[in-house]
């Protein structure tokens, strides 16, 4: 099947493994994205993983992904601060 100049093939190894474990994948490359943000501009992530996976993916896309983890901020450090809270009643 011949395609278009520039176009990219629909059968890239990564769209393929991304079909096939979506959820896990979609965790796997959130989390690489994650840890370049943190370090990186959202356009160096995104040439980054275009360059290391040949998955280009849009800055809108990362900020987008950025804005929806950080929806559970507030429940995780809620949730971190009654772990530390001391039990009443324990005196160890």
């Amino acid at each position: 099947m011949a395609r278009a100049k520039g176009k990219r093939s629909l059968s890239s190894p990564w769209i393929i493994a991304c079909s096939c474990l979506k959820v896990f994948f979609s965790y796997l490359l959130q989390d690489w994205d994650q840890e370049l943000a943190v370090e990186q501009a959202y356009s160096q992530v995104s040439h980054t993983m275009a360059r290391m996976l040949r998955l280009p993916q849009h800055v809108d896309s990362l900020e987008g992904m950025t804005r929806h983890m950080a929806t559970d901020t507030a429940e995780f450090h809620d949730a971190c601060r009654r772990r530390r809270q001391p039990r009443k009643g324990k005196s160890w």
